[in-house]
């Protein structure tokens, strides 16, 4: 908001200097005549000329474009007779990149502007309103043809996830007990048939867990594990085209390991497809530009597109653009307004609304006197007789005292357990007991998962495990949604942590909590309380409770994680891309959207009308020829389909989905070789052991994908490369154009599924 309050600020200073000036003055702003040859013209130009004479077209107007493919459009439609400019004077990605004051005021003296829409340019919408009336007439060109839609994410996902629930390729994985040998599954395309473990004598009782002696075997089966339990966005029960009582859960996920928990009264084999929601750019890992997303300036190399540490001054001598940072991150709180909060009942609400409304000091977590202003406001503690609940078996010696060794005294852990009545906690002490048994780093404070745990246990929700119960590891190769589809009978879990979730030591995401980075050494973990508190090693295993190395590597995560809530489920970013943009890559699609940009711009410059039609008429030929190209090779009596090719291609970017619709093509998309950022070498090593896992022969990347990281990719696995054009951003070959580059993704498709 800041950012869009200065740019109008300075275009409105700049416009009234440049009027005093006379710089606005109309006749200055008239495009300069266009000088071409006679065999240059492509349209019915009254401009009549015979072959080689020189003659002269006066431009019609400017027309402004946001991105490349735009102006193939505009460009195919108006020819010579409108001067064509970009928003950006460098090959910059079009969602990376944002307007300079000079480009604002080039595009309030343009005439007409073209962008694409559903959400390339995230920069479009901000840039117009900061205009105001002085924004030229602007029109989104994204269309379809008559009777098809824009591909959204995820209906694309479920219609994926339902094919393969019907059709398969299955791949069988036994659950396991033992989350210390977790097998592991990935999302990936094909169906999980998974079966329960044999279940043992000590494990047919999962309420009697807890009584043995055998600290291992509660922590196999801890409910209290369950509590660590992420939260769906969206659950969708019977979707179309999937099995019956098939429930699909979408989860936002970032990378990193971990665990499933599944449950169900029967013992059968049941079937799960887990799959990442395709998300544009929103999901691009940008390498590249993470580092500067702190407020700190850096260089874009605009022919690498890489960003690197500099200054201005070298920057702009070695040809490249210099990038001010934005420093102005804190404008993601959502509220600082909690007046609202009496209207809120805390056991109703979700974790993420009451740290919105209660979190009085904005850092992100709920502390014990946050939580008392919530509760006594709320009048919990007005229950009927709730004193009678406060001498529940043996729960006395917990409430009395705030020294939790006196809960090493018994190894019976059942009497902890047993307060499943959520009128058990409703005086001080017992809340108090209940906040801290939720606070699983000790920091004193609660984070979206502990919260959510903690409302769990106010509820009277986190019932003992019963009928058959299994686990297993997920390892997310990148942050996105992921949607998860089962029966309905099989309740179904996701824990945080599947790579060191030996007990609740699993907190390598928690670097925001205070506290619990202290613990370098180690930490004594309390079986009983699930509490942490530093000790030493001897002192914590003479207590009966577990002794946790400290680790290390925690700080790595710094930089990835401010903020946020913690190697977790997160919510949705409010930019996330809900539809693929890419229509373009659809010769029917950019067809539809010419036939936009020929309306509008017959309806600024009416006095090419002739022209625009006879030039977009002879575009069309041109997009039906490319078409048919198409449906030849991939069609129902295509080359490829009669065959028998199977249409699989994988790609280092989900940008082809409407080829994939429209040629009915599966495009595998390999996470971790972002096309417009530098790899780190972990993200290659991750997509040279994916490529020799999987036996890729062939892998599809677009023009700009860095060719180091390729050029290590080919020579560790063999693998060939080719090319899938994208034209966000214009082609190296100044020779190329739109009709070009499909035809060459054409050939390269054809021989990259040998057809």
């Amino acid at each position: 908001m800041e950012r869009q309050w200065i740019r109008a600020l300075l275009v409105s200073l700049i416009m009234i200097l440049s009027s005093l000036a006379g710089c606005l003055d109309a006749e200055d702003n008239t495009p300069e005549p266009v000088t071409i040859t006679g065999d240059d013209i492509t349209d019915n130009s009254n401009n009549t000329t015979s072959d080689n004479e020189v003659v002269q077209i006066q431009p019609l107007g400017n027309v402004m474009i946001s991105t490349y493919h735009v102006g193939e459009l505009v460009s195919a439609v108006a020819g010579e007779h409108v001067t064509i400019e970009y928003m950006s004077q460098n090959n910059i990605p079009v969602h990376d990149y944002e307007p300079s004051v000079a480009d604002l005021i080039r595009l309030q003296e343009s005439d007409l502007f073209f962008y694409h829409g559903l959400g390339l340019e995230p920069w479009v919408e901000s840039t117009l309103s900061s205009l105001g009336t002085n924004a030229p007439p602007s029109y989104m060109t994204h269309a379809m043809p008559s009777g098809q839609t824009s591909l959204d994410y995820e209906s694309m996902m479920i219609s994926e996830i339902c094919e393969h629930m019907s059709e398969g390729p299955y791949e069988a994985t036994t659950l396991v007990m033992d989350k210390s040998v977790l097998p592991e599954i990935h999302a990936e395309h094909n169906v999980h048939t998974l079966s329960f473990p044999e279940m043992d004598d000590n494990h047919d009782d999962h309420d009697e867990h807890n009584g043995t002696e055998e600290h291992d075997d509660h922590d196999d089966h801890d409910g209290h594990e369950g509590h660590n339990h992420g939260t769906p966005e969206k659950v969708i029960d019977n979707p179309v085209n999937c099995p019956a009582n098939t429930v699909i859960s979408i989860f936002h996920l970032e990378e990193g390991a971990y665990i499933l928990e599944f449950e169900a009264e029967e013992e059968n084999a049941f079937d799960m497809v887990a799959l990442k929601m395709g998300g544009g750019h929103a999901d691009h890992d940008h390498e590249g530009h993470d580092d500067h997303e702190d407020g700190k300036d850096y260089c874009h190399n605009t022919i690498t597109h890489e960003n690197y540490d500099s200054n201005e001054i070298d920057c702009e001598t070695a040809g490249h653009v210099w990038m001010e940072g934005d420093d102005d991150h804190d404008d993601h709180n959502e509220t600082d307004d909690h007046d609202d909060h009496d209207d809120h009942d805390f056991d109703e609400a979700t974790p993420q609304e009451i740290i919105d409304l209660y979190d009085y000091n904005n850092d992100s977590h709920l502390s014990w006197d946050e939580f008392w202003t919530i509760w006594t406001d709320d009048d919990h503690n007005e229950t009927d007789d709730h004193d009678d609940h406060n001498e529940t078996d043996d729960h006395d010696d917990h409430n009395e005292t705030d020294d939790h060794d006196d809960h090493n005294e018994t190894d019976d852990h059942d009497d902890h357990n047993e307060t499943d009545d959520p009128d058990d906690y409703n005086d001080e002490d017992s809340l108090r007991d209940l906040f801290n048994a939720s606070d699983e780093n000790g920091d004193q404070l609660l984070d979206l998962l502990e919260l959510g745990h903690f409302i769990e246990e106010l509820g009277g929700d986190h019932n003992e495990h019963e009928g058959h119960v299994g686990y297993v590891s997920i390892h997310i190769d990148q942050e996105g949604d992921y949607g998860f589809a089962l029966p309905m009978d099989v309740e179904f879990h996701i824990l945080m942590g599947g790579d060191d979730h030996d007990g609740h030591d699993d907190h390598d995401g928690h670097d925001n909590h205070d506290g619990h980075d202290d613990h370098d050494e180690g930490l004594c973990h309390d079986t009983t309380t699930h509490e942490n508190y530093d000790l030493n090693e001897t002192d914590c295993e003479n207590a009966g409770h577990v002794w946790m190395e400290g680790d290390e590597e925690d700080d790595d995560h710094d930089d990835d994680h401010d903020d946020e809530s913690n190697n977790t489920i997160v919510a949705e970013d409010d930019e996330d891309i809900s539809y693929d943009p890419h229509s373009w890559l659809d010769p029917l699609a950019f067809e539809a959207q010419l036939n936009i940009v020929l309306e509008k711009l017959i309806l600024t410059f009416p006095d090419g009308t002739s022209n625009f039609t006879t030039n977009a008429n002879s575009y069309k030929v041109q997009l039906q020829t490319l078409d048919d190209g198409y449906e030849d090779a991939f069609g129902v009596s295509g080359t490829c389909f009669v065959g028998g090719h199977e249409k699989t291609i994988v790609a280092n970017h989900n940008a082809y989905s409407y080829i994939a619709n429209r040629y009915d093509i599966e495009i595998i998309t390999l996470h971790g070789l972002d096309p417009e950022g530098e790899p780190s070498p972990q993200d290659i090593i991750r997509v040279t052991e994916h490529i020799n896992e999987k036996g890729i022969t062939i892998l599809f990347v677009e023009e700009f994908t860095s060719q180091n990281a390729v050029n290590s990719i080919v020579e560790d696995t063999g693998v060939s490369i080719k090319l899938l054009y994208t034209m966000e951003m214009a082609p190296s070959d100044s020779n190329d154009n739109y009709i070009s580059m499909m035809t060459k993704n054409l050939n390269n498709l054809v021989n990259g599924i040998g057809c």
